[in-house]
């Protein structure tokens, strides 16, 4: 197992991460579980919690780069050891950063990669994630016919395996689409 110390890789034992950025460990039934940073670092470089996001990228450009610097390490590490699963964590935590920093297309190659590992990997809960992601993403660059369709997919996906919290979020980002569209009154 390898932890990332200043961008060099270090074998530890029991977890695999990016320090400070990303942790990824291995849970009880030996699936990789990413253990972001991400949250940890919009608290840190936003002074007040009501602050959207795009502008948290706006105060500390110089730690997002290092941050997707970072979890670029872990994945091409993840690739090296196809570590599927991992993978697809990371791919979908880069998306995450990549779409604070408002690079909306980059952040949805990220995501579209995310997804298709997840129908590889058959895991219906990431899949909905992927897609919702994906939904987000296009939303942020203003294709709601995208994003839609995105959201509708995930939807479906979170009804089936009783995903109710993940369910609110994309109802709420498919009413958040409709008010754009005019289509709520």
């Amino acid at each position: 197992v390898v932890l990332f110390h200043a961008g060099v890789p270090q074998f530890q034992g029991g977890f695999v991460g990016v320090a400070p950025a990303t942790v990824l460990r291995q849970n009880a039934t030996g699936q990789a579980e990413i253990v972001s940073a991400i949250t940890r670092f919009r608290a840190r470089h936003a002074s007040d919690p009501s602050v959207p996001r795009w502008e948290s990228r706006i105060r500390a450009p110089e730690a997002y780069e290092r941050l997707v610097r970072l979890v670029q390490g872990l994945l091409a590490l993840s690739r090296a050891q196809n570590e599927r699963r991992g993978q697809s964590i990371l791919l979908g935590n880069l998306g995450e950063v990549l779409l604070d920093r408002g690079r909306h297309a980059r952040a949805i190659e990220y995501f579209d990669q995310q997804l298709a590992l997840t129908l590889v990997l058959g895991n219906r809960n990431e899949e909905a994630n992927a897609r919702k992601s994906l939904g987000d993403a296009y939303l942020a660059a203003g294709d709601l016919t995208r994003a839609d369709v995105r959201f509708t997919e995930a939807l479906g996906i979170q009804r089936e395996i009783g995903a109710r919290l993940r369910e609110g979020s994309t109802l709420l980002s498919l009413a958040d689409i409709a008010l754009r569209q005019g289509k709520v009154f």
